[in-house]
C-alpha cells in the first residue's frame, strides 16, 4: 500500500491509500476518487515529503544504554546542585521540612536524610498536595458549568506518583 497526498481543483487537501501508482492513475482517470470536502472528482497528487529510511544502525539496546547514561549524568548534576546550593539538615529533614511548611522556620531549600517511615509519610503528603491541586479547578465545561474536578490523566498521574512513593492515592 502507498499513501498519496491529494488535492482537488478547489485546492482541498486530503490523502488516499492505493495498492500502487497504477491503481491511483486508473481510479483517478475513471473519476472514482472524490474530494471529501467538495465532492470534486478532478483529483491529482499533491507535493509530498518523501519517506526517508532510518540510517541509524544503533541497536535498541545501545540506544537505551545511551539514554540511561544521559539520565544518570543529569541525576549527578541535580545531586551536585542540591549539595552545593541547599542546606544539609542531616537526619532532621522531616522535622525541618514540617517546620518550614507550617511557617515555623524560614523558607529555604534543604536536603538531608529521612527514615523509611518519614519518607512514606512524605509520600502520602505529596500525593495529598497533588490531589488538592488537581481538585482546585474543574477541567472542561463552560463558564464553570459541567466539567470534572480531576481528569483521567490527572488521576492516572496521581496514581503513578502514589505508586512511585509507596503511598495511597
Amino acid at each position: 500500500m502507498i499513501r498519496f497526498a491529494l488535492s482537488c481543483e478547489q485546492e482541498h487537501g486530503f490523502e488516499g491509500w492505493f495498492r500502487d501508482n497504477a491503481t491511483f492513475e486508473q481510479q483517478a482517470g475513471a473519476g472514482q476518487i472524490a474530494c471529501p470536502t467538495c465532492g470534486d472528482t478532478s483529483v491529482r497528487k499533491a507535493i509530498m515529503a518523501p519517506a526517508v529510511a532510518r540510517t541509524d544502525t544503533t541497536s535498541a539496546a545501545e540506544r537505551a544504554q545511551k539514554r540511561m547514561a544521559v539520565m544518570m549524568q543529569v541525576m549527578r548534576q541535580v545531586r551536585q546542585h542540591v549539595v552545593t546550593n541547599f542546606e544539609n539538615v542531616g537526619p532532621k529533614l522531616a522535622e525541618e521540612a514540617r517546620r518550614i511548611h507550617n511557617g515555623e522556620a524560614e523558607q529555604r531549600d534543604i536536603w538531608g536524610q529521612a527514615t523509611p517511615d518519614e519518607a512514606k509519610a512524605f509520600g502520602r503528603w505529596a500525593v495529598s498536595v497533588g490531589r488538592h491541586v488537581a481538585e482546585a479547578a474543574k477541567e472542561g465545561g463552560f463558564l464553570g458549568i459541567g466539567g470534572t474536578l480531576v481528569s483521567e490523566k490527572e488521576r492516572a498521574t496521581l496514581d503513578e506518583l502514589a505508586a512511585a512513593l509507596g503511598a495511597q492515592a
